[in-house]
């Protein structure tokens, strides 16, 4: 089933990143989604494509958000180049299996890359409003600090709930002095990660860092069944490592 929204309004956030805040046209056209799904959006005569959600739905139901990275061509182009305040575009969703698990109170350990920082980011909001007392540590992986389109978001979180936590990791630039890790995310997982045999991992991001991930947070004793990710981001030694492991 689709959906009609029209953009609201728009906001440059870093070089790479815009933010888009998207709003139903009429009240039997809202979306209704979890934390950490997606929806694909058309833009203009563009082919459909999938985005993350970045807001949670108990914050404003007729509201959608999304961050979008700047490309050259295509529907991501438009959308952080072209699109203007007022234009409808069609939702469709919501789709995606990375939701939070509320049977449990066991510790949290978030990873992700770029913009799989907007799924987490959700699932960590709505988990936080939803259980205050759940320790949630989150890892960011960035290439540069000039990559980093989310310090407010980041910080309310931090000085509003004393069980959240975030490092972020600089793959390109050595920011040690600065409160930041260096390297990319599974050499930090690596080294930065202890024993996750009681813990739920959630991890979001390009597939080639997911399968770079995945063996460490295995080496760590995590069961195949505790992690919780998009399986179509998966490859197939990505299933099998996790089936072992389960």
């Amino acid at each position: 089933m689709s959906h009609s929204y029209y953009l609201s309004s728009l906001q440059d956030v870093t070089h790479r990143v815009r933010r888009l805040t998207f709003k139903a046209r009429q009240s039997d056209d809202v979306l209704n989604f979890d934390a950490g799904q997606y929806a694909y959006l058309t833009f203009a005569d563009f082919d459909k494509r999938p985005f993350s959600i970045a807001n949670i739905p108990d914050h404003d139901p007729e509201i959608l958000e999304f961050f979008i990275t700047r490309a050259d061509a295509g529907p991501a182009r438009y959308a952080t180049h072209d699109i203007s305040v007022g234009e409808v575009v069609k939702v469709e969703g919501p789709f995606g299996d990375m939701r939070m698990c509320e049977q449990h109170d066991r510790p949290v350990v978030a990873i992700s890359g770029g913009t799989g920082f907007v799924p987490i980011y959700a699932l960590i909001l709505q988990m936080l409003k939803h259980n205050c007392e759940r320790q949630i540590h989150l890892f960011q992986g960035e290439r540069t600090h000039d990559d980093i389109f989310y310090h407010d978001l980041i910080s309310d979180l931090k000085n509003t709930y004393s069980n959240f936590r975030c490092d972020i990791a600089l793959s390109e630039q050595n920011q040690h002095d600065s409160g930041y890790l260096q390297g990319d995310l599974d050499h930090v997982i690596n080294e930065y990660v202890s024993d996750l045999s009681t813990t739920s991992v959630f991890l979001a991001g390009p597939p080639p860092m997911i399968s770079a991930v995945i063996p460490y947070l295995i080496s760590k004793q995590m069961p195949g069944s505790n992690l919780h990710t998009d399986k179509a981001n998966l490859s197939e030694p990505d299933l099998e490592r996790l089936q072992k492991a389960s």
